[in-house]
């Protein structure tokens, strides 16, 4: 009998894809079940952020779900950064004095300031030299402003003084800056340069800006209790209040009165901020490890218990927190 080959090619053709088609289904099915799962953990992820942002906002020593504020009887005259730690209550200050920083300008260097010797510069207590023949950076036996400046600036043990250079009208004059505010960081200058327009520069001097303290009174003028410190910025003087003070009384001012309280508009918002995302996380989680049936799909993390144990995990954290808050 004869054998029909193309019989057999045909059933072994047939064959051959009803297995590929078998197996071609099973990975089509895999895949829809992983593009689900990872929608799914890009859900949870997407909830995950919003929540840990949430937190953020009042992790730390110096945060809290509990907003304060300061209110001011005027406005101009100072402004307060209020952290979770302060007290309600309500304070008055007289700003006699604002801290400024020392600033000092020398004319009539010229092209030439000194041949040799040195440039003292005190500054808190400490005074560095600058070698003001070293200073002369191209070696052309004259030391020229822009040099004596720069070799200021990059000074290795100048911590706090700035020096620039301002033309105006065709002359140029050096202008020397403390850093920091308050009395003990001004600039005091001396020279061993003898005869040289550095020496009669410096006998010239001429004070811009003195170098002083911030002075406030706590209450309602000079007979108040004296604060004195080298910046505008007092920390702490109430506790959890910073306040930086920008403006001076006059004699017979009215007194700046500070009131500080709860900010309860800010802090509802805060806390209506935390408990959606915690609901759209538990909703996220309801959603993606739901078991089916009649009412919904099942999810695509249905019986997943490490989902399940995190769920557990934030129930628990959150229920601690909301009680802590009533």
């Amino acid at each position: 009998m004869a054998i029909d080959t193309d019989y057999i090619q045909a059933q072994a053709k047939l064959l051959a894809e009803y297995e590929v088609q078998r197996e071609l289904a099973q990975a089509q099915r895999n895949e829809t079940k992983y593009k689900a799962q990872l929608e799914a953990v890009t859900a949870l992820d997407t909830a995950l952020k919003a929540l840990g942002n949430a937190i953020k906002s009042f992790k730390g020593a110096d945060k809290s779900m509990l907003i304060n504020a300061a209110t001011f009887s005027a406005e101009g005259i100072a402004s307060a950064t209020v952290g979770a730690s302060a007290k309600e209550g309500s304070y008055q200050f007289f700003v006699e004095q604002l801290a400024s920083r020392h600033q000092v300008s020398l004319s009539g260097l010229g092209d030439d300031a000194a041949d040799s010797g040195n440039l003292y510069i005190k500054q808190d207590g400490v005074e560095f030299a600058v070698d003001l023949a070293a200073a002369d950076s191209n070696g052309d036996g004259a030391l020229s402003q822009e040099e004596l400046a720069s070799a200021i600036n990059n000074h290795p043990d100048n911590e706090g003084v700035k020096a620039t250079l301002v033309r105006s009208g065709g002359e140029v004059t050096m202008v020397l800056s403390a850093e920091e505010t308050g009395e003990q960081y001004a600039i005091e200058m001396r020279t061993d340069a003898a005869g040289s327009p550095l020496e009669a520069s410096l006998g010239a001097a001429k004070e811009l800006s003195k170098a002083q303290d911030a002075i406030i009174y706590l209450g309602a003028d000079a007979n108040g209790m004296k604060l004195q410190q080298s910046s505008n910025t007092f920390k702490d003087m109430i506790e959890g209040v910073s306040l930086t003070f920008s403006k001076v009384h006059e004699a017979g001012d009215e007194p700046l009165t500070v009131n500080i309280s709860r900010d309860q508009t800010a802090t509802n918002d805060k806390l209506n901020e935390f408990v959606t995302a915690i609901n759209t996380m538990l909703s996220t989680f309801d959603e993606l490890t739901g078991s089916g049936g009649e009412n919904g799909e099942r999810g695509a993390l249905a019986g997943d218990s490490s989902i399940r144990a995190i769920e557990a995990m934030l129930n628990s954290v959150c229920a601690r927190l909301l009680a802590a808050l009533r």
